[in-house]
């Protein structure tokens, strides 16, 4: 079974598989762009589980503050919390609690400054540094 919940006002849709089908064997071009998306996706996915399974919370955090900033690991900058807090602790697999006193110590050794969602990151190589 599945479950989901919508973090704001949502509308969804139902596409039916036949219709679907239908699409991909008539459009090869839709054909090529859906297969690179879900293999983006894929590959994703397993980027994630590999850094669940091997990294700890702390180097979870800083992973995903490094991969929201727009240019990566090559420029600092802000970022912006996409989700509430206490989600993202959940996406991390790691308690609120835990979430809050990794990001309390990146900010008090100088890593990150944060505001409320908003936090800036004006080294990414040194955050980068140490959770190797």
């Amino acid at each position: 079974a599945c479950y989901a919940e919508a973090l704001k006002s949502s509308e969804v849709l139902m596409i039916p598989i036949h219709a679907y089908q239908d699409l991909l064997e008539s459009n090869l071009q839709y054909a090529r762009a859906a297969l690179r998306h879900y293999a983006k996706r894929a590959v994703s996915r397993f980027h994630d589980l590999e850094i669940m399974t091997v990294q700890s919370a702390r180097d979870r955090l800083i992973r995903y503050l490094i991969d929201l900033l727009p240019n990566g690991p090559e420029e600092g900058g802000e970022v912006e919390l996409p989700l509430p807090k206490c989600l993202v602790a959940s996406r991390l697999a790691m308690q609120p609690e835990t979430f809050s006193r990794i990001l309390a110590d990146l900010k008090s050794n100088g890593l990150v400054r944060v505001n409320r969602s908003r936090l800036f990151i004006s080294d990414p190589r040194r955050l980068i540094e140490i959770s190797q």
